[in-house]
């Protein structure tokens, strides 16, 4: 969810990305502030299991309109001569007003309502209807700002960026609100503040300050990549951080380790486009244009969070990623790697250790890898040796966590990884892999096998790679660390 753009006076910044989100528990995690500021985020009233969404930008929060709320402390404590900017990317799913980010003292506190903030107001606001408003109170509401974008700028079920800018002039024409990277005219509804907004609240994304455990103007739906300044931004630079949500981007990966790669998947939202909600593609990010075409699965049900921004879900029954035989996919000759992160589900419909188990990857007659009904991860290559037939790696990738795996081939010798450590049973192999024989498609999550799919894998795969060549023990290591 994050990138280099724009860091200076960058005093906040939550991600919510998996690296970034911890969960000690299915109930209790923290989010880290990767500005370097330290402000950690504490998770409350929400779940391991629901609460991560796939976000605009790699991994979201989603926010219940109840009591779910993301708490930082008491910290970006501005005042009404500060210049500062804050906003981020919201998806609002209720005609509900919510909060994205607040430091506001409590409806009823003392003074009512101090601080800042910018709220989603819904169809029944009687100024805007269906906007974005941002308050900077002393005393609601006679010592106060407050502005609101035109009726119906903002709508339900879609992502936009928010973003507001103020100029510390204690005026309403020094603050200005960009919806999508364009400044939005603004409605006045107050324009008398000559006193402080300091407090000693904590500040808040999902909603304002009630109570320790409660929140003020909850909000419904998703959000992702908040950002605080300490400056005023322009306009250049606020259209460069709703671009960076909107460009052809990879938030799965990055540069390292692009020496030899072949295909690259990353799964992620920028990659994977749906026509429809059951047809989609996802794009090779290597630059050899190996697209894949995603098959039996569904806009609803297949995307989901994953280790590294966004991942496909595979139901273990049809689903499956095909992508056509190329001459770049034809590997091993006599190199190779194959390196994917992968989150088990149940796996006691998968075969032996012998195999024929859940595949990983499949070219049918020249390559494949899988996890077993054990949860054992084999791999098969038809060469000179061991020849078309499964080897078990004695590795195990255990259901419901993130495992990464790497199993390359120089020629002599097979090497299996796991999260970037190698494998105490290496197998030897011999000549280059055939793949004139058979040139059949690469399936991600299922076998090629003749007639009809089979061997269905059941779980997550997220940022999936072939190379050319058999990288080192460091590249590995690398390339695992990348995505801890």
């Amino acid at each position: 969810s994050t990138n280099a753009l724009n860091t200076s006076g960058l005093v906040g910044q939550w991600s919510f990305d998996g690296k970034q989100t911890v969960w000690t528990s299915s109930t209790a995690a923290t989010t880290l502030d990767t500005s370097g500021q330290g402000n950690t985020g504490t998770l409350t009233n929400m779940s391991q299991s629901t609460s991560p969404v796939v976000g605009k930008i790699g991994q979201a929060l989603t926010f219940d309109g109840t009591d779910d709320f993301v708490n930082m402390g008491n910290v970006n404590s501005f005042e009404r001569t500060d210049q500062f900017s804050y906003g981020g990317w919201v998806y609002w799913t209720s005609d509900v007003a919510g909060g994205i980010l607040a430091k506001m003292d409590a409806s009823g506190g003392t003074p009512t309502y101090r601080g800042y903030d910018v709220i989603l107001v819904n169809s029944a606001d009687a100024v805007s209807p269906n906007s974005a408003k941002v308050h900077m109170i002393n005393t609601w509401s006679t010592n106060a700002m407050a502005v609101l974008t035109p009726t119906n700028s903002m709508s339900r079920n879609v992502w936009k960026h928010v973003f507001v800018t103020y100029d510390g002039s204690s005026n309403v024409s020094g603050i200005k609100i960009y919806i999508n990277g364009v400044s939005q005219t603004l409605t006045t509804q107050f324009n008398a503040l000559s006193a402080t907004i300091v407090n000693t609240v904590n500040l808040r994304i999902g909603g304002r300050y009630s109570g320790v455990s409660t929140v003020n103007a909850p909000f419904p739906g998703r959000i992702d990549d908040v950002r605080v300044y300490n400056r005023v931004l322009s306009t250049a630079e606020i259209a460069d951080l709703y671009t960076m949500g909107t460009a052809t981007v990879n938030a799965s990966t990055n540069a390292l380790n692009t020496n030899g790669l072949v295909g690259q998947w990353s799964l992620d939202g920028k990659q994977t486009v749906w026509t429809s909600s059951s047809a989609a593609t996802t794009l090779d990010t290597s630059g050899n244009n190996n697209t894949g075409t995603l098959t039996n699965m569904s806009q609803s049900t297949s995307v989901t969070p994953g280790k590294i921004g966004q991942a496909l879900s595979f139901d273990g029954s049809n689903d499956y990623v095909n992508i056509p035989d190329a001459a770049s996919l034809r590997v091993g000759s006599p190199n190779f790697t194959f390196a994917a992160w992968i989150k088990p589900g149940t796996v006691s419909g998968c075969g032996l250790d012998s195999g024929p188990n859940c595949i990983v990857f499949n070219k049918e007659n020249s390559y494949e890898w899988a996890i077993s009904n054990t949860n054992k991860i084999s791999w098969a290559i038809r060469n000179t040796s061991p020849g078309w037939a499964w080897a078990n790696s004695g590795l195990t990738a255990l259901s419901g966590e993130w495992t990464h795996f790497v199993i390359t081939y120089n020629g002599s010798n097979i090497i299996t990884y796991k999260n970037g450590g190698a494998s105490t049973n290496s197998q030897a192999g011999n000549g280059n892999v055939d793949n004139t024989t058979y040139q059949n498609a690469l399936r991600i999550g299922a076998r090629n096998a003749p007639g009809a799919a089979t061997s269905f894998f059941p779980g997550s795969i997220d940022d999936a790679r072939i190379y050319n060549r058999a990288l080192s023990a460091g590249e590995v290591a690398t390339l695992y660390n990348a995505g801890r």
